[in-house]
């Protein structure tokens, strides 16, 4: 195993353990039957997701644009932009919070790995 393999699996640890706390907070904040409301209290998961993301799946000569993450994502730019990168948006159809989740779980997988993956494995370490 290589020093990018055991970067690529600190990510993949890091995003799915944000997914985790994401929906965590989706299921503990005030909702109605057909909405969810995530106040800016509850939002910093949500933040740090998205810029997790965007530094993650980006090269050094290749950043990774609201663009290229919402075509990642096969959802609007204002849908990405509203969950992941506006704190004082609040409600959001329930609708299109899980199937957001979803799509984002589905991509971390893609990039990244299962979260099974990583449970008990040692990763490897370089040594200076």
């Amino acid at each position: 195993m290589n020093i990018q393999t055991s970067l690529k699996q600190l990510q993949g640890q890091y995003l799915h353990l944000l997914i985790e706390e994401c929906k965590d907070v989706i299921a503990t904040v005030p909702t109605t039957p057909n909405k969810v409301y995530i106040d800016k209290a509850h939002k910093k998961p949500f933040l740090d997701l998205g810029l997790a993301l965007k530094t993650f799946l980006s090269e050094v000569d290749n950043q990774t644009s609201l663009k290229d993450l919402s075509q990642k994502l096969d959802l609007s730019i204002i849908t990405v932009t509203r969950v992941l990168f506006e704190p004082d948006r609040e409600g959001y159809r329930k609708v299109t919070i899980n199937d957001f989740m979803n799509r984002i779980e589905k991509l971390v997988i893609e990039e990244f790995g299962k979260r099974e993956d990583f449970i008990n494995k040692d990763l490897e370490v370089a040594h200076a």
